[in-house]
């Protein structure tokens, strides 16, 4: 699966799919991040996105499976 960690639509069906899938969402591993960034490319949203926007879309669905 791949999404755009920045991108709260795309973050959304991402979590819908892995419940969708599996059943449920026991933890999330945040680790977003990019290998190999483009001239002019700017890191902050990627880890922006990843830290905030991938939890809040998580949260509901850890605090489910508990």
């Amino acid at each position: 699966m791949r999404a755009d960690v920045c991108d709260s639509d795309q973050m959304k069906s991402a979590f819908a799919e892995i419940i969708s899938g599996f059943g449920r969402f026991d933890i999330l591993f945040n680790k977003a991040g990019i290998t190999t960034p483009q001239p002019g490319f700017t890191r902050l949203p990627i880890f922006t996105g990843g830290k905030v926007l991938c939890p809040s879309k998580s949260a509901r669905n850890v605090l489910r499976a508990k």
